[in-house]
């Protein structure tokens, strides 16, 4: 399967192409302009000397016209094939992905399945008690506490989990964060989600597992981790196999064609630009998001 960074060469390699053949086409006309020029300037004179000067000038720029057609004709060909080369490449990883989210798939449905299994005689919701019949030989109920209560059952539930690059974290991620937490909405935020002592990475998976939304904060920055990746990979997971789920890609300073070359899947989504909406602008947004 052709990787992300072996279809970035060739369709880098694809775009200087279209360069080479770019400068190659700029040539063809001013140099028959050139020649027709000197023709019409050997045709004036009465001069010998200067006739066949000019004329020999015009064969000269005839000649490089001809040389530029030859070379644009090889570039087109070559483009062609670097042209097929990329199309199959991405035609093969989009069947790779295809094949991988429909694994994912089936992992996250057996996972929740165990899931519901192991909670199933738990009430609904996460209250700090829970009343639950125990049968046994005397028929004694009793109430069940929260040191009885697995883990997972006591996770809570988020609005919106905040993927970010650390860097981004002072201009755009922290000031979002209030403004969400302004608007009532529940976040999982790094800085406020991971106690002291807690696994990251196990607190990172139920943020992601529990929230509704994943807003992705995309820079290159971002881009460059692999840690914001796999988050970005586990919300997209989640978000084909579960359609209360969803992505909001925010991108901060990073153009279409970067996203699309370093994440094409996501390249396809909506996004808002921080250049283009303040944090409460973008804040307004998700309630709008959590309200659909």
């Amino acid at each position: 399967m052709p990787t992300d960074s072996q279809i970035r060469m060739i369709q880098s390699a694809l775009d200087t192409l279209r360069k080479q053949h770019a400068t190659e086409s700029a040539k063809i006309g001013p140099a028959h302009a050139k020649a027709a020029k000197a023709r019409q300037d050997a045709a004036k004179t009465r001069s010998q000397a200067t006739r066949k000067s000019k004329l020999a000038e015009a064969d000269r720029e005839d000649k490089k016209a001809s040389d530029a057609e030859t070379h644009r004709a090889k570039l087109e060909a070559r483009i062609a094939v670097k042209l097929k080369e990329l199309t199959d490449a991405q035609r093969k990883r989009a069947a790779a992905d295809l094949r991988e989210q429909q694994h994912a798939d089936a992992r996250l449905r057996a996972a929740i399945a165990a899931r519901e299994e192991q909670t199933r005689p738990v009430m609904a919701g996460r209250p700090r008690s829970i009343a639950e019949v125990q049968p046994n030989s005397s028929s004694i109920t009793r109430r069940r506490t929260i040191a009885d209560v697995p883990t997972d059952e006591l996770t809570p539930t988020y609005d919106v989990f905040v993927s970010h690059a650390s860097e981004d974290k002072e201009d755009i991620a922290r000031p979002l964060v209030v403004a969400l937490e302004k608007r009532g909405l529940h976040v999982w935020f790094d800085e406020l989600s991971i106690r002291w002592g807690q696994s990251i990475h196990r607190s990172i998976e139920e943020g992601i597992a529990h929230s509704r939304f994943g807003l992705i904060i995309i820079s290159p920055h971002f881009m460059a981790k692999q840690w914001t990746n796999a988050e970005l990979d586990a919300l997209y997971d989640r978000s084909i196999t579960d359609e209360t789920a969803g992505i909001l890609p925010l991108w901060h300073g990073v153009t279409l064609e970067q996203v699309q070359a370093n994440l094409p899947m996501i390249a396809a989504l909506k996004a808002f630009k921080t250049a283009d909406w303040t944090i409460d602008q973008i804040a307004d947004e998700v309630v709008k998001a959590l309200q659909d």
